[in-house]
């Protein structure tokens, strides 16, 4: 089937063409080219067209000028359609298209064609019936073939079902080429579209699922938009053509402009004769090569032309009002050759799905992926296939979800494939890419130029999965769900891009339009060469892990955590009055993994004391603890001892808050306890919940406020040290031989 919109770039290399020898001219030609492209033009842009046409016709050295006027010809022509900013229309996309339509158009070519087909098609030409099962199916082949692409599903269920089957009209009963005022419209599929629809009138009160395989998806979604007889869709490795995206705007296109974008079929199949063997070159249907054969045998130096102009009509319409319009729901099996190294083919026909369900969530469309298959997937991996396939015929209505594959890599790629996964609590982090190699290379500024968007690895884009919402460099939320991931290096800073479509081949068709997360950060340069990509996930914290991607010199980082919301301090909160009273060394708490105290700071606002505990390090956001061991009369001398590290400060309070993330919220001990209590581990409290706490994880801090009236103290001096842990665990003093005096004012 044919991939791309611009198959002439694949056929430019080796075209096998005959030309009429018959030398038309110039100005005819390219009057008549005009006139089948639909576009308008001024007078004197015409003129110059045939000066730089006409200039070196003779004598090959003029060969640069001649495909020079069809760079400036089709500049024109693709400007006129406002699909030059496309990614797909580059200035070397022009410059193929130049030079590969240079020569025949010379030789008078263009347009000199014997029209083929004829007048009218009756529905027997294009559909036929088997089987008398109970529930039916409407068969849909690749355009431009015939029902024989369904032999092996029609052997797999032939019990139950009844087929009725379309095959493409092609050589002799093929429609005639359309007129040139019908050139940029469909009108062999529009025929077709009809036949069908009066075909489906005439069943009665049946209804059927449609199985179509490739492009004629478009044309499934064509009938089912305008037929309440279809109740459901499998399209397999299927394809549509839309406008959803305006190349000008970005946004979606209005019907207007969609109905411009749709004439960028450009006339390709009456410029040239299509070889057989190149057109075939373009459809992959099954591994087994012997079969495979058979299905590309349709394809003839009679109807080669024929199949081609199928193509070029799909790239002609434009569906997304059908799709839009339909409330049945859709089932898309994607083959893939493995999860490794997959087509870009197949990754652009995922892309297309993924976006339209990113774009319209309310849609019902199911997308799967089947591993080591080409596009008849009911032929090389039936069982894979019948698993979603007999799903969506009993619950259609039902989601069908992604079976993982057991699969194994059979040839090993340039840029091997690897995976890493970490777990965090309950999330599953799992990382997909390959791994180019420096291969002698500058990497960072030259094969991967600094202000580009990159894949951040080889083939596929780098893919990541998180199964719950996490966030990211402690400030940035995500979804969970599955992402390609994306990078721009720079000089400076680089920026790590999250991006809602998971299938893409490299960045070629990245759009940032659906992008789900941007960030910046500092790449670190290090000392040892890393020779392949290499991507690391690294626990940090028991729920928290640090990412890290490593090439050539270069090494970038960021961290995740699950994301749930912590108590933060409200905006207007004043932190420009702390005064720090106490400091704590690095790594001097008892067990080093757990949270690691850095400094006490308060301030007084009226009623209430402020207390700010900075950290080294956390360990736990879902766990934490911390203390204010108070000497309520500033005496020393009595009180009970503190079992920390700081065993001669004595207290007779302690302010108390031992929290554990639970679903109803951060649930513990909350409140004030004596010195008898708080040792014993009764956990008596003479004030319960009257603390206001804030967390921030970004910033390392734990901020508490508590009524001065509850601390009942005895002195308008109080001495105080710190403490803090994770829940019901003590680790670390903050002052570990000293404490601090604060005045309180009353």
């Amino acid at each position: 089937m044919v991939k791309k919109l611009f198959l002439l770039l694949i056929l430019f290399f080796s075209i096998n063409a005959t030309y009429a020898q018959e030398a038309k001219p110039v100005k005819e030609r390219l009057e008549n080219l005009i006139s089948y492209s639909s576009i308008s033009i001024l007078p004197d842009t015409l003129k110059n067209w045939i000066e730089w046409v006409e200039t070196g016709e003779s004598g090959e050295e003029e060969i640069p000028k001649r495909n020079k006027a069809w760079e400036n010809f089709l500049t024109s022509y693709y400007r006129h359609l406002g699909t030059m900013d496309s990614p797909s229309m580059s200035e070397a996309t022009l410059r193929g298209l130049s030079q590969y339509l240079t020569f025949p158009f010379l030789k008078g070519r263009i347009l000199d064609f014997k029209s083929i087909g004829k007048s009218d098609i009756s529905s027997t030409d294009v559909l036929s019936t088997f089987g008398n099962g109970s529930k039916h199916l409407l068969l849909i082949p690749e355009l431009g073939f015939d029902k024989s692409l369904f032999d092996d599903f029609r052997q797999l269920y032939k019990s139950g079902f009844t087929f009725h089957e379309v095959s493409f009209p092609s050589g002799n009963n093929t429609l005639k080429y359309p007129s040139r005022s019908e050139y940029s419209k469909a009108v062999w599929l529009s025929s077709i579209e009809s036949l069908i629809l009066d075909y489906l009138n005439k069943l009665g009160n049946k209804e059927l699922t449609v199985v179509a395989i490739g492009s004629g998806t478009q044309l499934a979604i064509k009938v089912a938009s305008k037929s309440n007889k279809v109740k459901g869709i499998v399209s397999i490795n299927g394809r549509y053509q839309s406008s959803l995206i305006d190349p000008l705007t970005g946004k979606d296109a209005t019907a207007a402009r969609r109905k411009v974008l749709s004439k960028t079929a450009f006339p390709t199949s009456m410029v040239i004769q299509v070889s057989p063997s190149n057109l075939s070159s373009s459809y992959a249907f099954s591994k087994d090569l012997v079969k495979n054969q058979q299905y590309l045998n349709q394809i003839t130096p009679d109807n080669v032309n024929t199949i081609f102009r199928y193509s070029r009509e799909f790239a002609a319409q434009d569906v997304i009002d059908e799709i839009r319009q339909i409330d049945i729901p859709i089932l898309n099996i994607v083959p893939v050759h493995n999860d490794q190294s997959s087509k870009a083919s197949d990754l652009a026909t995922l892309r297309s799905w993924q976006e339209l369900n990113s774009n319209h969530p309310d849609l019902p469309i199911s997308i799967v992926r089947v591993w080591e298959s080409q596009d008849l997937v009911f032929t090389d991996q039936p069982q894979l296939f019948d698993y979603y396939f007999s799903q969506f015929i009993n619950q259609p209505r039902k989601p069908i979800s992604q079976i993982p594959s057991e699969n194994k890599v059979n040839v090993e790629p340039a840029s091997p494939f690897a995976s890493i996964s970490q777990t965090i609590e309950t999330t599953l982090i799992r990382i997909d890419y390959h791994q180019p190699a420096v291969n002698g290379r500058k990497v960072f500024g030259e094969l991967v130029p600094f202000g580009q968007i990159w894949r951040a690895g080889a083939n596929n884009a780098t893919t990541i999965e998180v199964t719950n919402d996490v966030v990211l460099n402690e400030k940035f939320k995500l979804e969970k769900g599955r992402y390609s991931v994306f990078l721009i290096p720079k000089k400076g800073t680089w920026e790590v891009v999250f991006n809602h479509i998971a299938d893409q081949w490299g960045a070629f068709n990245y759009k940032k339009s659906f992008d789900a997360l941007r960030f910046k950060v500092t790449p670190e340069t290090t000392k040892d060469m890393q020779e392949y990509l290499s991507y690391q996930i690294n626990r940090t914290a028991i729920d928290k892990v640090e990412v890290s991607m490593h090439w050539e010199n270069s090494r970038i980082s960021f961290t995740i955590n699950e994301n749930f919301d912590l108590p933060k301090a409200p905006e207007g909160f004043d932190h420009s009055m702390w005064t720090k009273i106490l400091d704590d060394e690095l790594g001097d708490g008892v067990n080093a993994r757990l949270t690691d105290g850095k400094s006490l700071s308060y301030f007084q606002k009226t009623d209430t004391l402020w207390l700010r505990y900075d950290l080294h390090a956390y360990n736990n956001r879902k766990a934490f603890a911390l203390n204010l061991l108070i000497d309520s009369d500033n005496d020393q001398s009595t009180g009970n001892a503190w079992f920390g590290q700081n065993t001669e400060f004595t207290f007779d309070k302690a302010l108390t808050l031992w929290m554990q993330k639970s679903s109803n919220g951060f649930q513990g001990i909350n409140g004030i306890m004596n010195p008898e209590d708080f040792t014993t581990g009764n956990q008596n409290l003479a004030y319960m919940n009257n603390l206001t706490y804030y967390l921030s994880m970004e910033d390392k801090y734990y901020i508490v406020g508590v009524p001065i009236k509850d601390l009942e103290l005895k002195s308008k001096k109080i001495r105080v040290i710190g403490a803090v842990g994770e829940f019901q665990t003590w680790n670390d003093d903050i002052g570990d031989s000293q404490s601090a005096l604060i005045s309180i004012k009353r």
